[in-house]
């Protein structure tokens, strides 16, 4: 307790002169456990007196103060405290303020003027928290029928909401009402647009204004990373049907499918040949077979056999070139047969010493011309057949 602090009771009791009272209440006790306390640590106590001679002594400085017309006007105009706060100060009644303010001729502020850019608190509506939730409880039973409620059918002028907008433009909800109740806001903002699907013109809207800009533009380096680790893990394990519907799902596959087809895919390589007319050929079946019957049916990564009727071990022949590199398609030492399987993990991130990769380099090309020496892809199509 604070009381029982020697250095700290004789500052509030000697040097600042407060009451017993005063420091009682302060402390959560009674006026009796402070004269125990000042007595136990050999503090004097006033007399009688001396006691009401001080009572008197602050409520005659209250008094000289509200009645001198230059400190009044300082504390109204310059300091623009209200008359509620200068009452407190000089321990007497708001009329009394204001009929000093009349009297010495200092124009008085507006209701609009003194609540300007003043919260609650400052108004000095200090309600409870008890009070807040039944007013709150009170307005949902009164406007459960959206018709009963008072603000229905009015809108604001475009005065109004071009005032707003310049107040408010450039702030944050932490800048308006506070960390503690921005966060209160949030939640219940959050939890009222949940399952609301907006309308395409609110959409177009949106993407006009956020076109071309990346979170980091928006939200800056730091909240920009915070921002896409919660949407990563939010959404991680979850299909489009699962966040959007089966509808809106297929909607919004079509469209990056059409953004991702031809030019605009970032794969894009200037339009190669179509890989069907490739492979049903005359010239790719034989050399297909050649292959099987070279590797024994064998796939070359992970030495285990073939199977047509299992989709994980089913048979592709894959080009260590790739097949966008026309000269090299058809010669036998640029193809491997491997699994379905092993074929997707080659061309994965997973793949990172680029195993049966090779870009057509002429230290690449040189390798696979000097394996190719058995016989030319003629040959093995005459021979085979």
């Amino acid at each position: 307790m604070q009381c029982q602090d020697k250095i700290w009771l004789e500052e509030q009791y000697i040097t600042k002169k407060r009451s017993m009272k005063d420091i009682a209440e302060e402390c959560n006790v009674c006026s009796s456990t402070i004269l125990k306390w000042l007595r136990k640590l050999n503090i004097p106590t006033r007399t009688k007196k001396e006691s009401i001679l001080i009572y008197h002594s602050k409520k005659e400085r209250g008094k000289e103060t509200y009645k001198n017309r230059k400190w009044l006007y300082n504390q109204y105009i310059n300091l623009k405290k209200s008359s509620l706060q200068i009452a407190k100060e000089c321990e007497c009644s708001k009329p009394v303020i204001l009929y000093y303010l009349k009297k010495f001729n200092i124009d008085r502020r507006q209701g609009s003027e003194a609540l300007k850019g003043k919260t609650g608190r400052d108004k000095g509506f200090n309600q409870k928290e008890e009070t807040k939730k039944k007013i709150s409880e009170k307005a949902i039973e009164r406007y459960k029928d959206p018709n009963n409620h008072p603000m229905i059918g009015k809108h604001q002028t475009e005065e109004s909401k071009e005032k707003s907008r310049k107040r408010l433009k450039g702030k944050k909800y932490e800048e308006i009402y506070g960390e503690e109740k921005a966060i209160k806001i949030k939640k219940k903002m959050s939890i009222s647009q949940q399952g609301r699907i907006q309308s395409e013109e609110t959409r177009k809207k949106i993407s006009e204004a956020q076109k071309g800009r990346t979170y980091e533009d928006i939200y800056g380096e730091e909240k920009a990373q915070e921002i896409k680790g919660k949407i990563s893990k939010a959404l991680k394990g979850r299909t489009y049907e699962d966040i959007y519907g089966e509808e809106r799902a297929i909607e919004i596959k079509e469209k990056i499918s059409e953004k991702a087809k031809g030019d605009k895919n970032p794969n894009w390589k200037g339009g190669i040949d179509k890989r069907e007319s490739l492979y049903n050929t005359k010239e790719w079946r034989n050399i297909r077979k050649i292959i099987y019957h070279r590797d024994n049916n064998i796939c070359q990564l992970c030495n285990n056999p073939v199977n047509i009727f299992d989709n994980s071990l089913f048979p592709i022949i894959h080009h260590i070139i790739p097949v966008s590199y026309k000269d090299f398609r058809y010669i036998t030492s640029n193809l491997i047969l491997v699994h379905l399987k092993c074929h997707n993990w080659i061309h994965s991130n997973q793949n990172i010493n680029k195993k049966f990769i090779l870009e057509p380099t002429l230290e690449n090309i040189n390798y696979i011309l000097k394996k190719n020496k058995e016989k030319t892809i003629l040959e093995y199509i005459y021979c085979y057949n």
